[in-house]
C-alpha cells in the first residue's frame, strides 16, 4: 500500500498562522496564540505530514 506524501506550509505572522495542507485540505488561518498552536499540533500529530515548512 502506497501512502500519498502530505506537505504542510505555515506562514507565520504576529497575529495569525496561514496553514496550507496538501493534498488534504483547503488553506486555513488560525490565531497565533498558545491554544490555537496546541490544536494545530494535535491535528498534525494525528496524521504526521511528510514535511512541514515554516
Amino acid at each position: 500500500m502506497t501512502t500519498t506524501p502530505r506537505f504542510v506550509g505555515i506562514d507565520v505572522a504576529k497575529a495569525y498562522l496561514d496553514v496550507v495542507d496538501r493534498p488534504e485540505a483547503a488553506p486555513a488561518r488560525v490565531p497565533n496564540d498558545e491554544a490555537s498552536i496546541a490544536a494545530l499540533v494535535e491535528r498534525l500529530s494525528a496524521a504526521p505530514p511528510t514535511l512541514i515548512v515554516l
